[in-house]
């Protein structure tokens, strides 16, 4: 037997092992309840200040966002990345602050600006399409213990639309869901996502003023404006010995890119984030200092696509051998199963047994999702699994281009 087959039944038995442990143990865990493991330190919505940066946003939008959160918090802080009008003009008529970087520096820079004016001990990063609902900011104050670093709301995306790339949008951010849910059993979940997440002051206030959060450059000198702050704020709490975590009674919607081609593009730059976050937190070792369960779906997240494509590489360069020396009816059928001298084997059985397992656990899974998803379940599901191979194919560019900004 050729080395190639059998080093791809052994990849995909060991891969399918944890693949299916992966999905049943994340399905089982996103269905119990998440008990607080410490008294609530009681802290309320006016303990807490908005930081709202723009560039390009919508007026209108930000105008919904601000009427949503206005009675919710303390005060509320526009922050224009190089940028003044219209929205100075809009924050007047609306009552709040309004600051400008001046020059157009990216987002860190602005939220360095408004993290500078914050005098509430817990600052909440909003983007300006985010509309949460009335009592998000109270339900993210109740997660706060003094082992809790940071608290992230619960995302979902206006599907209203029917497009495409709203329900993979979806699909996506329900999955994520089911994972977080899980994690949190442990303490730290793996993302507080940027869209609308808060942090304690004194565990990130000098650090979001420093040059090395707002200054950040890729490979040491590529200036970076596409974001990735959420990322390293939330390996950064981790590496202090801080609890990241999320509220998921804290819902906020949001909408989805309007193309393909945009959907594509903000996957790649969040998954390049999620690359260079994680062999950051490798060579930090803010990854040792997270709890086992944080470390195995880290771990899991970023090997498994690798293990992917190597299995795929594999049965591609299988199926060049068979049709080389069989023919294509036989290469066709290489892609299916091994028979070996004429009869089923036990690696074919192995294979089959792997493939089969690992396919049931993935519907498991997925039914998870679609008990996450209130409305259109199949439509969210049949668009979402075509959004996962998009994901897929920008996590994989993404590995080798991580380094681009």
């Amino acid at each position: 037997m050729r080395i190639e087959f059998l080093l791809f039944i052994t990849i995909t038995a060991v891969s399918s092992v944890l693949s299916v442990t992966y999905y049943l143990l994340n399905s089982y865990l996103s269905r119990k309840r998440n008990t607080p493991k410490e008294k609530s330190e009681g802290l309320t919505p006016q303990d807490a200040t908005i930081v709202i940066t723009v560039f390009n946003e919508s007026v209108e939008h930000l105008k919904r966002a601000i009427a949503s959160v206005r009675d919710q918090v303390s005060e509320i802080i526009v922050v224009g990345d190089g940028v003044e009008q219209p929205y100075l003009s809009m924050c007047r008529d609306e009552g709040v602050t309004f600051l400008s970087t001046g020059i157009h520096s990216g987002k860190r820079k602005a939220m360095a600006l408004g993290v500078s004016k914050v005098k509430t001990k817990v600052v909440v990063f909003m983007d300006g399409d985010m509309i949460p609902e009335s009592d998000a900011i109270g339900n993210i104050m109740k997660e706060y213990s003094p082992r809790v670093g940071g608290v992230g709301g619960n995302i979902t995306f206006d599907t209203m639309d029917g497009k495409f790339v709203s329900y993979a949008s979806q699909f996506i951010e329900r999955s994520k869901e089911i994972i977080q849910r899980s994690m949190k059993h442990f303490g730290s979940v793996m993302l507080i996502d940027g869209g609308f997440g808060s942090y304690r002051m004194d565990v990130v206030g000098k650090y979001i003023t420093s040059p090395e959060f707002y200054d950040f450059k890729i490979q040491g000198n590529i200036p970076y404006y596409g974001g990735g702050d959420d990322a390293d704020l939330t390996s950064y709490i981790i590496g202090k010995g801080y609890v990241a975590t999320k509220s998921f009674e804290a819902r906020v919607t949001t909408l989805p890119k309007d193309s393909i081609k945009s959907y594509m593009k903000q996957n790649i730059r969040w998954s390049r984030t999620g690359w260079r976050t994680f062999f950051k937190s490798l060579r930090n070792g803010s990854l040792k200092k997270a709890n086992k369960f944080y470390k195995f779906e880290q771990i899991f997240t970023y090997t498994l696509p690798i293990v992917f494509l190597v299995v795929i590489l594999l049965k591609g360069l299988i199926f060049l051998e068979v049709l080389h020396f069989r023919g294509f009816i036989p290469a066709i059928f290489s892609m299916i199963g091994f028979h070996f001298h004429g009869h089923i084997s036990n690696l074919d059985i192995l294979y089959r047994l792997s493939t089969t397992s690992s396919a049931v656990a993935s519907m498991v899974f997925a039914g998870s999702v679609a008990t996450r998803t209130l409305k259109n379940r199949l439509k969210t599901l049949a668009y979402g699994s075509i959004g996962a191979g998009i994901l897929f194919i920008a996590t994989i560019y993404a590995l080798f281009t991580y380094n681009k900004a």
